[in-house]
């Protein structure tokens, strides 16, 4: 069984977005089909055959001109193996402080996200304007499929990959299993808030962010919570998958991330806040007063992640090799 094939069987993407300097869009697209939708009507719906199932050739080669930007220019890890960072964390939790670390300290690092993948599909623009609390639901199939394929062929080539993963059930650890098979180094990084300010956070960044991922992307309150409880529950899975570098959940309702709990592979289980994890695993298993408390923050103390942390070192273009270097340090104050 190939690695698309495993990915289609075992991955559905849902996920947040990440900042628009990081885009890699638009390289190599000479043509993007376009409909006008029905009311109501999915991409999935206009463009794919129901009989065939198979998508207009048009929107096919689309697709495939689509992965294509987000591989362009990146090459394969030297000396070492091929890492993916598996983020999660429900709406508006704040994934993107721990991907900008990944992605400023690495270059060559592939960003599967299905909400940039979104920003792909010419009928959304026009959708978040005309449907705004369905614009992501209508094209959030196929931005899922064109997400899998993504990740496929990036892990395929052995690529380093950033993965957003929100969804709930057994996705994350499917993912990470998968991974972990194909020898790469795979390492967690969830990050956690209440749903109040997750609901808060949602609707300012929906009005006034000048991303195009989350301008304009308003998200329904259930949807919110059931992603909240849905991340909960993928890190209490993949905290216990065995083989997996290391496991972090930060909490995130203050400037920075603070780190509650870490695990290297199945070792032993550091928690920094004992509080807070009971709270996080209540909300893993559907506590809706649990997903909703907040808590104060305890004495500041300080975590550095480096490049060391998050496994991978420097890329010396010069030498064309990976070397240990000093650099992109980030102090997450907890």
């Amino acid at each position: 069984m190939n690695l698309q094939t495993t990915i289609d069987l075992c991955c559905s993407g849902t996920s947040e977005g990440v900042r628009k300097s990081w885009d890699t869009r638009g390289r190599g697209r000479a043509d993007v089909p376009t409909k006008g939708l029905k009311t109501g009507q999915s991409t999935i719906d206009a463009w794919k055959n129901s009989k065939t199932g198979a998508f207009a050739k048009r929107r096919a080669t689309y697709h495939e001109s689509i992965v294509r930007s987000f591989l362009h220019g990146k090459t394969v890890p030297v000396g070492r193996k091929p890492t993916i960072w598996i983020l999660g964390g429900g709406t508006a939790s704040g994934k993107t402080t721990l991907k900008r670390v990944i992605l400023s300290g690495n270059p060559n690092v592939v960003n599967v996200d299905p909400d940039e993948v979104k920003l792909s599909i010419p009928e959304y623009k026009k959708l978040k304007e005309t449907d705004p609390m369905n614009a992501t639901k209508r094209v959030h199939d196929e931005s899922s499929l064109v997400t899998k394929t993504l990740l496929a062929e990036a892990g395929g080539k052995g690529l380093d990959i950033v993965y957003d993963s929100t969804t709930s059930g057994a996705v994350g650890k499917n993912i990470a299993s998968v991974f972990r098979d194909r020898g790469y180094d795979v390492r967690v990084m969830f990050v956690d808030i209440p749903l109040a300010q997750a609901q808060e956070r949602a609707d300012l960044r929906a009005r006034v962010s000048t991303d195009p991922v989350n301008y304009g992307r308003f998200v329904p309150s259930d949807i919110i919570a059931e992603s909240h409880i849905g991340a909960a529950a993928n890190f209490m899975d993949l905290k216990d998958v065995p083989g997996l570098t290391s496991k972090h959940f930060y909490d995130n309702q203050g400037k920075e991330p603070r780190l509650v709990y870490e695990r290297s592979d199945n070792g032993e289980e550091k928690v920094h806040d004992e509080a807070r994890w009971k709270q996080y695993q209540r909300k893993a298993q559907g506590d809706t007063l649990a997903a909703s408390w907040a808590m104060g923050r305890p004495r500041a103390r300080t975590f550095r992640v480096t490049t060391r942390h998050l496994g991978f070192t420097a890329y010396d273009e010069r030498k064309e090799s990976w070397q240990r270097e000093a650099r992109s340090q980030v102090e997450l104050n907890y």
